[in-house]
């Protein structure tokens, strides 16, 4: 084990050597350092893949299981990545029960061709001036909508009206 770590160090050397240097600590701290961010950006690579693996699995098997299945997208908007401003539609329930969501981030549900019953709600957040940030919430409220085999939809809340709206969309060619 620690001929594998000396062969590390060693390996790290060009960088670490003029980083040690600079700031007066040993090779082998900086590349412990190096070390530790490595295994950072592994361990977030890991578990932000994973999910969507098996929210992928989960969707296929749907799929297959219903093949005239509906895919539905939630309103999203982010404006750097939401650090400025974000707005989301969210859909708690689908007729009483926990949604199919069509990928990990929740973006999208899937509903079978008919008339379904949506508990949904709308957040969004900005910067404020005064204080770090300033979000609103619409209770959650039960809405209707009726989804057509071959079709996709978007719902989309409409913030003077206070009201939400399904408009077909163009599906994506694959």
């Amino acid at each position: 084990m620690d001929e594998l770590i000396l062969n590390a160090v060693k390996a790290l050397s060009p960088i670490t050597e003029p980083i040690a240097k600079a700031t007066s600590l040993k090779p082998e701290m900086v590349a412990n350092i190096f070390g530790f961010i490595i295994l950072g950006i592994v361990l977030t690579l890991v578990f932000t893949t994973i999910p969507e693996i098996f929210a992928k699995k989960k969707l296929k098997k749907y799929m297959e299981e219903n093949p005239t299945a509906v895919r539905v997208k939630l309103n999203r908007t982010r404006i750097l990545f939401g650090i400025i401003a974000s707005s989301t539609v969210y859909v708690q329930k689908v007729d009483d029960a926990h949604p199919v969501f069509g990928k990990a981030n929740r973006s999208d549900i899937i509903l079978l061709p008919g008339t379904h019953k949506l508990e949904i709600n709308y957040s969004s957040q900005r910067m404020g001036v005064f204080y770090k940030t300033v979000a609103q919430y619409t209770e959650f409220e039960n809405i209707e909508v009726t989804v057509e085999e071959g079709n996709e939809y978007i719902i989309k809340y409409n913030k003077k009206e206070g009201t939400y709206k399904i408009d077909k969309v163009e599906p994506k060619k694959k």
